[in-house]
């Protein structure tokens, strides 16, 4: 996977295993294997103090840990990256984008748009996007989840990433 890099720690993640490395110096600060085996990565999404750590055989789910000790914090389930706000993430599962409390683990909304929602979120400011196989692109309230506008772009909305 590429790193993901903070002041604090340089985080890779390969299937079953996240590992946060010292910036400076490259020493091991902590690990964590499930156990299996595997190739390839996804790059891990940070915010919060917490690292979002695409560890599964397939796709991007994975765990969450706290960044500074390591401690498993939960589960989550994405088809992409997430996007991630100071109190709220954004979550591509099954098609669907799904806005989670981060502290609560609670679901704020849904939005499942035209069906063939693909790409990963992305959160700028208050406004979510997101698009579509079928080729719309969707802007999103990000604290209500209600559309905002839509467009067509000419083709389909790819997810553009690799595993």
């Amino acid at each position: 996977s590429s790193p993901t890099l903070t002041a604090d720690g340089v985080y890779v993640t390969y299937p079953c295993q996240t590992y946060d490395f010292n910036p400076f110096s490259g020493v091991l600060n902590w690990n964590n294997s499930t156990g299996c085996e595997g190739g390839g990565g996804a790059t891990g999404a940070y915010a919060n103090g917490v690292y979002y750590s695409p560890n599964q055989p397939a796709g991007y789910s994975g765990m969450s840990f706290d960044a500074e000790t390591g401690n498993v914090l939960g589960a989550y389930t994405a088809a992409q990256p997430p996007a991630l706000g100071a109190t709220t993430g954004y979550f591509l599962q099954g098609g669907t984008l799904t806005a989670i409390g981060l502290s609560s683990n609670v679901i704020a909304w849904t939005f499942a748009g035209d069906g063939t929602l693909s790409t990963a979120p992305i959160l700028v400011n208050n406004y979510v996007f997101i698009g579509s196989s079928s080729g719309k692109l969707y802007g999103l309230d990000a604290a209500t989840g209600a559309v905002l506008w839509t467009t067509t772009l000419g083709n389909a909305a790819n997810s553009g990433t690799c595993r």
